[in-house]
């Protein structure tokens, strides 16, 4: 599993776990992805039962934990990831994750000469990965659900205690250029001042508060959704 946590990743590796053991397969959960095999260390290996997995996929987290190691990015760490893979017996690998991850898998199957046959599930909740239209990554879609809950929950909120929420949204990613985080503030009291305010002509309001909402609610009025 690579990269940062997102809802799903036990359910995944349930899957796959009981479906390898019902071919006969053993199945080895390799803990915090490449983070160890880049530096050829077997001691970190769960050699995974059905009551290992029996129950988890409710669960949020990752058993197996997670890491954002990229064995691609050197050729010594992508060696002793095959030297490790070959020495293990390997025959088949099935990566969580992102962009990094998909690329690690990748790379692993060309540089072991496609005696190890990878499969990858995209993870990630930037849906940032080249996938079909409309097939968005299983991370995405979860976050994008408990965001929406989290909206609605402050809506209810803003009609209970008279308090401004501020709903906003991280849309200065370089790398991905998507929205991609949720964060929220409550406002109570707005104070005013006296002071001159200088514009910075390099600051773009439009543009800065485009991915912001407001939920206000005065009295007995209901809330009401604003975009500033």
């Amino acid at each position: 599993v690579g990269g940062g946590p997102a809802p799903g990743i036990n359910g995944v590796i349930s899957a796959v776990t009981l479906a390898a053991l019902n071919q006969g397969w053993e199945v080895l959960g390799f803990r915090e992805g490449f983070k160890w095999l880049v530096r050829g260390d077997t001691n970190h290996i769960w050699r995974l039962t059905a009551d290992d997995v029996s129950g988890i996929y409710g669960k949020g987290g990752s058993i197996l934990g997670t890491a954002r190691v990229n064995p691609a990015k050197s050729e010594d760490d992508m060696a002793r990831v095959i030297e490790t893979f070959k020495g293990l017996g390997l025959d088949y690998l099935v990566t969580i994750g992102g962009d990094d991850t998909a690329y690690s898998g990748s790379k692993v199957y060309s540089k072991a000469g496609g005696i190890i046959r990878v499969a990858h599930v995209p993870k990630t909740i930037d849906n940032d990965l080249p996938l079909p239209p409309a097939v968005p990554t299983f991370g995405y879609e979860s976050a994008r659900h408990v965001g929406t809950e989290i909206v609605l929950t402050l809506m209810e909120d803003s009609r209970t205690i008279n308090r401004w929420f501020l709903v906003a949204f991280d849309h200065t990613s370089e790398r991905t250029k998507k929205t991609s985080v949720f964060a929220l503030d409550g406002i109570e009291h707005l104070e005013l001042s006296n002071k001159k305010y200088i514009h910075d002509p390099s600051f773009n309001a439009e543009d800065f508060f485009n991915y912001s909402i407001g939920v206000w609610h005065w009295q007995d009025k209901d809330p009401v959704k604003v975009k500033l």
